[in-house]
Order: structure tokens, then C-alpha cells, then sequence
């Protein structure tokens, strides 16, 4: 392989072109592999979000479920309920 003359002022990137194509190729993987892990980031976050309405939900009916049942056991205790 020849010995490349660079001036001082210029990249090696600006002057020759297997450089430039091998660099922006590796850019392109790089960027690549970066959309691939925040696409996985924003699945999981996704994935938690659900959980977590499902968990409220499941709270709330809980809550519902237990004021219900308090009132209905304080109306049959005073005979508000014959």
C-alpha cells in the first residue's frame, strides 16, 4: 500500500474516499445499534406503563370493593337493612 501525502490543513477523510465510505459506514452502524437500544428502552417502558395502570386498577377496585363492604356490614350491624 502507498504512503498517502495528507496537507496539514486536510483529513484523511477529506482526501481519500475508501476512508470516507469506511468511516460513514462504521457512523451508520454505530447510529444503528443506538436506535436499536432506545427502540428496547421505549418497549420496556411501554411494557411498565401497562403494569402499572393494571396495578392501579387492580388497587382501585380494591379500595372500592373494601369501602362497599364496610358501609354494607355498618348497615346490617345498626338494622338499617331488614
Amino acid at each position: 500500500m502507498a504512503v498517502i501525502s495528507i496537507p496539514n490543513n486536510k483529513s484523511l477523510e477529506l482526501t481519500d474516499l475508501e476512508t470516507h465510505v469506511m468511516l460513514c459506514e462504521h457512523r451508520r452502524m454505530v447510529l444503528e445499534s443506538k436506535i436499536v437500544r432506545v427502540e428496547q428502552e421505549l418497549e420496556e417502558i411501554k411494557n411498565q406503563t401497562q403494569a402499572s395502570k393494571k396495578l392501579v386498577i387492580g388497587a382501585v377496585i380494591s379500595i372500592i370493593t373494601g369501602v362497599m363492604t364496610a358501609v354494607f356490614s355498618i348497615l346490617l350491624n345498626y338494622n338499617f337493612l331488614k
